[in-house]
């Protein structure tokens, strides 16, 4: 039973102390758990609703405490509120990065009876660091907005140290809690006091929602829509209102961004709001909310802004849901708390839904899980044997180790990870990771098992919803979506490439959907041709002919180094030779016929496979030529065109061929980490 304050409205729906579980519901003239707690129980606490000061509550308890939030700007917002707190994260604009010595004085300081630390979740190994055992028991944990715990853990590891971290405190000294709660399978908290807390007056919202073929193009509309209406009452003396789109994709942002870009909104009217580890991918859009204030008219956010970051001004939000991708498949419960983050009252609530009929999803269950995240804790024990001893490795063990099994993921989730925090270097089984893929297969049955799935849970839960289609105008190709992401794909691989003089079959082992179907052209390129010549000369040859504006020159780079690393003998180049030799004229008229017989003759086709290029894009293979007479006016004067061969196109230089270092393949595909 929870300790409320004497004369508190409480009412108990369940008391259970044989199976941990205690449920109660709060009147509606109770707002803040404050009203009716004086500190944060312990346990797995799902408090139902956002808003209600849950970490307030504990800020104010008259207790030592630690406050973990999933951001900076969650944990830098808490910490400017609280007087005598300690942030513990990197900088901000008004924060400092304390140093090690700034945590433990403000350990041992003597003169703020009860301390409040409130830190990011990759801080607290550091905020351990700096505490002893006995101030350790001094304090209580409380990890804030729980399930982006689980749900991020695919990309901070971190995330699965801290709840480690988490485990160590004694079980009446610690608590998670979440509006939006994830099933934790970790049979180390199955002990864990469960508490739902209600409130009967509940949060509920006005929601369109828009069957959408065309998400994006439907998103776009939506939003110049927006703008226009927000213009229109600026000419009347009405407030402007911002628009809010929660997008899962930080590329796709940008995608949606620079379409506005072009459609007249100025750069500076849009941001992208993500995480720490996406800043480089947003770019020139890249912000933060201070203080509550949404830094321009039209913002995205990402996952990192779905939780603790209250915006405390009205907009317009526009969420897009879509079955084929799991990063934007939100239940209905947290598509409510990403309405919730609004503290005043939003100005309207659309959700763009992107349906596909008849997807088969693979079906999941904790054993397996559990057994194949344990296959892999044991092929890292092989490689920890095997390596651990050896002479010139072993120093590269942590890294091994950490990098060796990101690519043995399940909907993209980690099944292990690696603390680098602990001296007994291995793998361990990632439950978070395991809680995210289970969460994600009952949001498939619950919210997405067909078109109208989620409009039925979201009028469930007591919102009103008006579902209409929309057929958008706007285009947003494929072509161009997937242009995009490419590139940003094939950047990062040539960076791979500049970076590290790799044996590139380690390429073949990373997933296409990291590299993209051209990085993967590219990679096997790379492979049979870096140890034959210059290496920054291949790279700058293959960077340029992948470009989006040079679409042919990728396949005429292929079949001009293919045909270059023939033998000198070899058949093929004695008919060249023989065709086409330097200072002689082919004539256009004669191009065709020429081409063709020698096809024929030297079976090139089917050799080194140019059998898709143009007969002009073949000479271009084996020579360097000059077109001449190709001037309208002196074809007009009866000139005949023709194309002068200048050479027979030699390619850098041969260089021995290099040692395969195993870790920089570790290192390599630690940096193709494309979300």
């Amino acid at each position: 039973m929870l300790n409320f304050i004497e004369g508190s409205s409480v009412k108990v729906i369940t008391e259970d102390s044989v199976n941990n579980y205690f449920h109660y519901e709060f009147p509606k003239n109770v707002k803040y758990l404050g009203e009716v707690l004086e500190e944060t129980p312990y346990g797995i606490i799902d408090k139902t609703k956002t808003g209600v000061g849950a970490t307030t509550l504990e800020l104010k308890a008259t207790r030592n405490s630690i406050i973990v939030e999933p951001t900076k700007a969650t944990a830098s917002a808490k910490a400017k509120k609280t007087p005598n707190s300690l942030y513990v994260g990197s900088a901000t604009h008004e924060l400092e990065c304390p140093t090690d010595e700034d945590i433990k004085n403000y350990f041992n300081n003597s003169s703020i009876p009860h301390k409040k630390i409130i830190c990011v979740t990759d801080s607290l190994p550091r905020i351990l660091d700096q505490m002893s055992e006995e101030q350790k028991e001094e304090y209580f944990l409380l990890i804030d907005e729980s399930d982006s715990m689980q749900m991020d853990s695919s990309y901070r590891a971190l995330m699965n140290i801290a709840m480690k971290i988490y485990k160590t405190f004694p079980l009446q000294k610690r608590a998670l809690i979440t509006a939006t709660p994830v099933i934790f399978n970790d049979p180390n908290l199955s002990f864990e006091r469960r508490i739902k807390l209600d409130f009967e007056e509940k949060k509920v919202f006005e929601i369109v929602l828009l069957h959408a073929v065309n998400p994006y193009g439907t998103i776009i509309e939506l939003i110049m829509e927006l703008v226009k209406q927000s213009l229109e009452d600026v000419k009347m003396s009405k407030p402007y209102t911002k628009i809010v789109v929660a997008l899962n994709s930080v590329i796709m942002s940008k995608v949606l961004a620079n379409k506005l870009s072009s459609l007249g909104i100025s750069q500076d009217d849009i941001s992208i709001l993500c995480g720490s580890h996406s800043k480089g991918k947003a770019g020139k859009f890249n912000r933060e909310i201070v203080d509550g204030i949404l830094p321009s008219n039209i913002n995205f956010k990402t996952s990192a802004y779905y939780n603790g970051i209250d915006i405390e001004e009205s907009y317009h939000l526009i969420a897009l849901t879509d079955n084929t991708d799991s990063n934007n498949s939100p239940s209905a419960s947290r598509l409510t708390q990403i309405a919730g983050r609004c503290r005043v009252s939003l100005a309207s609530f659309k959700i763009v839904q992107s349906f596909k009929h008849g997807i088969s999803y693979p079906i999941y269950n904790l054993k397996d899980l559990q057994e194949s995240a344990k296959n892999v804790v044991d092929l890292s024990g092989c490689m920890k044997h095997n390596i651990e001893g050896d002479k010139y490795l072993s120093n590269k063990l942590p890294k091994v180790l950490e990098n060796s099994t990101k690519n043995l993921n399940v909907e993209g989730f980690r099944l292990t990870f690696y603390d680098k925090f602990d001296r007994i270097q291995k793998l361990e089984v990632s439950y978070l990771g395991i809680d995210a893929i289970l969460e994600l297969q009952d949001s498939r049955n619950t919210y997405y098992s067909s078109k109208d799935s989620l409009e039925k849970r979201l009028k469930v839960e007591g919102h009103t919803v008006i579902s209409r289609e929309h057929i958008s105008k706007v285009k947003i190709s494929g072509q161009t979506t997937i242009r995009e992401i490419n590139a940003y794909k094939k950047k990062m691989l040539i960076n791979v490439l500049r970076k590290f003089e790799v044996n590139p079959f380690i390429f073949k082992m990373l997933p296409a959907e990291k590299i993209g179907k051209e990085g993967i052209l590219i990679s096997s390129l790379f492979e049979e041709y870096q140890a034959k010549m210059n290496h920054e000369q291949l790279i700058r040859m293959i960077k340029k002919a992948s470009s989006p504006q040079s679409k042919k020159n990728f396949s005429l780079l292929a079949a001009r180094l293919a045909f270059h690393f023939l033998e000198e003998t070899s058949a093929i180049k004695a008919l060249r030779d023989k065709y086409f030799k330097i200072g002689e004229k082919i004539y256009k008229d004669e191009l065709t016929s020429i081409i063709e017989e020698f096809r024929r003759k030297s079976n090139i086709d089917v050799i080194i496979g140019t059998s898709e290029l143009t007969d002009l894009d073949l000479l271009n293979v084996m020579c360097t030529i000059e077109p001449v007479n190709f001037n309208k006016k002196r074809i007009a004067k009866g000139a005949r065109s023709y194309y002068k061969v200048i050479d027979h196109l030699p390619f850098g230089e041969l260089i021995k061929k290099k040692t395969f270092n195993v870790n920089e393949y570790y290192e390599a595909s630690a940096i193709i980490e494309v979300k």
